[in-house]
C-alpha cells in the first residue's frame, strides 16, 4: 500500500472514531422535563438555599468518570453568571436524593429556581451548551404550575 493510501485510511478511521464518539456522547446525555412534585422541603433539608436565581445541583459518585468534567462545566457556568450557584452532592456519602429524585445514573444535574422548584434535569456527560440551555430554561417564568 502506498503511503498516500495508508494516510487516507488512517484519516478515515480517525474521522469515523471521532464521529462515533460524538454520537455515543450525545446518546448518553439525557435532558429531562421538570418534575411537578413539590420537593421544596427536601431541597431545604439537603441545604439548598433560594439565594441564587438558579442553583445547579450535581449528584455524583466516587466511581463516576464523567463527574469531574461536568463539575468543571458547572464551575465555568457559575463563574460566568453571578446569579447561578452550584451544589455538589456525593451520593456515595448520602444517597437519600437518589430515591426521592429517581436518580439512576451519575452525573445528574438538577436545575432549581429561586422558589426551590425543580426546573430541569440532565444526566450523563453534559456539555457547556447543554448546561447553559438548562440554566436558561430555569430562568424562564413558570407557567401553569402551582407555586
Amino acid at each position: 500500500m502506498s503511503p498516500v493510501a495508508a494516510l487516507i485510511v488512517v484519516a478515515a478511521l480517525l474521522l469515523l472514531a471521532v464521529g462515533a464518539g460524538l454520537l455515543w456522547k450525545r446518546a448518553n446525555t439525557r435532558v429531562h422535563a421538570p418534575t411537578h412534585r413539590d420537593l421544596r422541603a427536601d431541597l431545604r433539608a439537603w441545604g439548598v438555599s433560594p439565594a441564587a436565581a438558579v442553583t445547579l445541583i450535581q449528584f455524583s459518585t466516587p466511581s463516576c468518570s464523567y463527574c469531574p468534567g461536568v463539575r468543571r462545566v458547572l464551575d465555568r457556568v457559575s463563574a460566568d453568571r453571578t446569579d447561578v450557584a452550584v451544589v455538589q452532592w456525593d451520593l456515595g456519602v448520602d444517597d437519600r436524593p437518589a430515591s426521592v429524585l429517581g436518580i439512576r445514573r451519575t452525573p445528574t444535574v438538577i436545575a432549581v429556581d429561586r422558589g426551590l422548584h425543580v426546573r430541569g434535569r440532565v444526566s450523563g456527560p453534559a456539555s457547556l451548551r447543554t448546561i447553559t440551555e438548562l440554566v436558561e430554561a430555569a430562568r424562564r417564568p413558570r407557567t401553569g404550575q402551582p407555586s
